[in-house]
């Protein structure tokens, strides 16, 4: 964690972990995802194998966090309908720049913004974005799930009405269990299928 390990640590050490696992399984039978900053990293680490010339995953899973910058009503409206931290701080708009992980990292580049960059998204195996409809992160989800479609990727898009980030920690709630009926269907659906 950021100050003493900075990006692009926690893609190095996915993508060592991926590799890893490269040596006993098929790519088509590997899925990745992760909640909330692991639901950017998720996005981020995919770029990285793309990049590094590295077989994709079979699936990826990004949830709460994706692969665009915080962006749309959602990152101005969380604080009003949740009692959470402006997303926007003294009139700036938070940036994933501005967290102190990212401070070696270049707005706007693959590496830290990937839903950016059409030609590197082409790429992205089938995906599946998640969210409550209140999560400060719900609309950069929904412009992550546009621009995969745009490039003709297989991806799916649930915003749950009304709930808030990260709100499936909550193993009670009836929308958690959906949610992971829904997660386990899509890797179930997407592992072990031919590459694109």
């Amino acid at each position: 964690m950021a100050p003493e390990h900075v990006y692009p640590a926690a893609s190095e050490d996915v993508f060592a972990v991926y590799n890893a696992l490269l040596a006993d399984y098929e790519p088509k039978n590997i899925g990745i995802y992760g909640c909330s900053a692991g639901g950017i990293l998720t996005a981020q680490v995919t770029a990285w194998i793309i990049e590094h010339g590295a077989r994709t995953p079979g699936a990826i899973g990004t949830f709460c966090g994706t692969g665009v910058d915080y962006a749309g009503d959602s990152s101005q409206l969380d604080p009003v309908f949740n009692g959470g931290t402006p997303v926007s701080e003294g009139g700036t708009a938070l940036t994933m720049t501005r967290i102190p992980y990212f401070s070696k990292g270049s707005e706007g580049s693959k590496g830290v913004a990937p839903g950016e960059f059409p030609d590197l998204l082409e790429k992205f195996p089938p995906t599946l974005l998640l969210a409550g409809s209140r999560d400060f992160a719900a609309s950069s989800l929904t412009v992550m799930h546009r621009r995969l479609a745009a490039v003709g990727v297989p991806s799916q898009l649930y915003l749950f009405d009304g709930l808030w980030h990260a709100f499936f920690m909550d193993a009670e709630l009836s929308e958690s269990q959906e949610a992971y009926r829904l997660i386990a269907s899509f890797f179930t659906e997407n592992l072990g299928k031919s590459e694109r």
